[in-house]
C-alpha cells in the first residue's frame, strides 16, 4: 500500500460509495446487507494512519436488506437500491420501503429527481422528490447498471447491450459505445465511460454521445470520478487509480492503493470528496482514501 493511502475496514464486501449530508461518506456493504457511515471527525478527535494520513472509520451501521448495491444521500434521506430484495429504501432516520423494482442498482440525483436503474426491466425510472412518485420510465439497453447525473444531462450505461442512453431529454438518445460499459463521469464537455470488457476508457461528446477519444490498457476499468483537472478511473486490481487528462485522454499516472488481486467486475466504487479520493475494495473489506494532492 502507498504510504499516502489510509484504510478503513468495512466488513461485508463494500461496493457503493456516496457523500453523506453531514460531510462523511456512506459505504454500501453488500454481503452484510447494510450501509455504514464513515466519518473524518469524531468526539475522540481525528485518528491517523501509521503513515500520518487522515483515516476515516465506521461510526454507525444500518441494516437495509438483501444485497444492497448503491446509495445516494439527499435532503430527503439516504436512498439505497437493495438489489436482492428488489426494493428501494430510504433512511431518514428510520428505514422505510419506498418502491418495488426487479433488480435495482444505479442511483443518481438530478435536481428534484432521483433516477433508479432497474436491470431486469432494462429501464431507468425517474422518481420525483420528496415523495418518490414515478415521473417516467425510460427503456434502455439490456443489462443496465449505472446512472450518472452531470451538468449536461443524465445517462445510463447498459452493460449487456454495450450502450449508453441519455434519459433526461424529450426523447432518449442511445449509442452503442463498447463492450461492458459501467462507470461514467462528465468532464471537459465529455461523458467518460469505463469499458470494462474492452479494458478501455472512452470520452464521448456529452451532447451527441459520439466517441472522441479512447485510452486503452486500463484493465477491467470499473468506476470513474473527476477532480478539477483529471478524470479518475478505478481498476479492481489493487485497486488502482488511473489519472487521465480530460482534454486529450492521455494517462498521467497510476496509484496502486492496496494489494488485492484482480477480481470479477462490479467490485469497486470511486468518489472525490473533501480533497480526497475514496475507493471501495470489496475483496479486502476496506474503504481506501488518498489525498488529491498525491495523484499523478
Amino acid at each position: 500500500m502507498s504510504h499516502a493511502v489510509a484504510s478503513t475496514r468495512v466488513p461485508g464486501y463494500p461496493i457503493g460509495l456516496t457523500v453523506a449530508r453531514d460531510g462523511g461518506v456512506w459505504a454500501v456493504a453488500t454481503q452484510a446487507g447494510a450501509v455504514r457511515h464513515l466519518s473524518l471527525e469524531h468526539h475522540d478527535g481525528p485518528r491517523t494512519a501509521s503513515a500520518g494520513a487522515a483515516e476515516p472509520w465506521v461510526d454507525r451501521s444500518t441494516r437495509v436488506g438483501d444485497v444492497p448495491l448503491r446509495a445516494v444521500d439527499t435532503p430527503d434521506g439516504l436512498w439505497v437500491s437493495v438489489f436482492g430484495a428488489g426494493v428501494l429504501r430510504r433512511l431518514d432516520p428510520r428505514l422505510e420501503r419506498v418502491g418495488s423494482f426487479h433488480e435495482p442498482e444505479g442511483l443518481a440525483r438530478a435536481g428534484d429527481s432521483l433516477w433508479v436503474v432497474d436491470q431486469a426491466r432494462s429501464e431507468a425510472v425517474e422518481l420525483r422528490l420528496p415523495d418518490a412518485t414515478v415521473a417516467r420510465r425510460v427503456e434502455v439497453g439490456t443489462g443496465p447498471r449505472l446512472v450518472h447525473a452531470g451538468a449536461s444531462g443524465v445517462w445510463v450505461s447498459s452493460y449487456g447491450a454495450g450502450t449508453v442512453t441519455r434519459v433526461d431529454g424529450p426523447r432518449p438518445v442511445t449509442r452503442t459505445v463498447c463492450d461492458g460499459p459501467q462507470g461514467m463521469v462528465e468532464a471537459a464537455g465529455r461523458l467518460w465511460v469505463a469499458c470494462s470488457l474492452q479494458d478501455s476508457l472512452v470520452g464521448l461528446d456529452a451532447q451527441t454521445l459520439r466517441p472522441e477519444v479512447r485510452l486503452n490498457d486500463v484493465v477491467a476499468v470499473d468506476a470513474l470520478a473527476a477532480t478539477r483537472d483529471s478524470v479518475l478511473a478505478l481498476l479492481p486490481d489493487g485497486p488502482t487509480v488511473v489519472a487521465v487528462d480530460p482534454e486529450d485522454g492521455t494517462e498521467r499516472g497510476r496509484v496502486r492503493m492496496a494489494d488485492a488481486p484482480p477480481v470479477g467486475d462490479g467490485n469497486v466504487d470511486l468518489l472525490v470528496h473533501r480533497d480526497r479520493v475514496w475507493a471501495s475494495s470489496a475483496m479486502t473489506d476496506e474503504v481506501l482514501t488518498l489525498s488529491v494532492e498525491d495523484l499523478p
